[in-house]
């Protein structure tokens, strides 16, 4: 038994040197937007890549502004908490031996639980 043969005849160029009339276009490759979740608690994550790049880390402290139906979402501050103990304590503790803070503490409990 033979297969059945096609009714039309098959095109005279193969299709991968017709040309066509409409050219696809080349279209830009986009990159998706991070994106996050509400969780039922009102919590989200603040993507990786987001975090790396305005420097969050845990602690962070973010604002929020609501701008026509857009939410704007930033870092607050610009310091380190080692920024602000700089600026808080210009100059640093003096060091002390591990006698002088042994006799410190002895001090200070003596002091503390003296009777009067």
């Amino acid at each position: 038994m033979s297969l059945p043969q096609p009714k039309y005849s098959p095109p005279s160029k193969p299709r991968a040197q017709r040309k066509s009339r409409l050219e696809p276009k080349a279209v830009p490759e986009t990159k998706s937007l991070p994106q996050s979740k509400v969780t039922a608690q009102g919590q989200i994550s603040v993507p990786a890549e987001i975090r790396r790049q305005l420097g969050i880390v845990p602690g962070s402290v973010l604002e929020w502004e609501v701008k026509d139906n857009t939410v704007v979402v930033r870092r607050k501050g610009k310091y380190t908490f080692e920024d602000m103990h700089r600026i808080l304590f210009p100059t640093p503790p003096t060091p002390r031996t591990l006698k002088e803070l042994k006799d410190a503490i002895g001090d200070h409990l003596a002091e503390k639980h003296a009777r009067r």
